[in-house]
């Protein structure tokens, strides 16, 4: 409810102006928290464990992350393939909820945290 569906109906450069423009970017470690950390709005990344966070993350990047990655951490493998580890615990916390949780709690801080 309230989000606009702009996949596949945007061009790079539209693309660039609406994170540019927005209150905050949502994304996994990719190309939208690459194009967030060159602007000022902060860039929620959800990180599973595939990789560490220091290794993309941005002034403006807020991680949100279960408190204890798994042993398997990082795995860097395919996000396509099946996770080989039963019952794939580095998703274990990550549920819609916790990242709503997380936003609202980074966004209710003052500036420059």
């Amino acid at each position: 409810e309230g989000v606009i569906d702009l996949r596949g109906k945007t061009t790079l450069r539209e693309l660039f102006y609406l994170i540019a423009n927005a209150r905050f970017t949502l994304a996994i470690e990719g190309l939208y928290n690459h194009i967030a950390g060159a602007f000022e709005p902060p860039s929620f990344v959800v990180y599973s464990g595939f990789s560490y966070p220091e290794m993309t993350s941005y002034p403006n990047t807020v991680a949100i992350i279960q408190d204890r990655l798994p042993h398997c951490s990082p795995c860097f493998l395919d996000g396509l393939k099946d996770c080989p580890v039963p019952g794939k615990p580095c998703m274990g916390e990550l549920t819609p909820a916790f990242a709503i949780d997380s936003i609202r709690r980074a966004l209710a801080q003052p500036a420059g945290r």
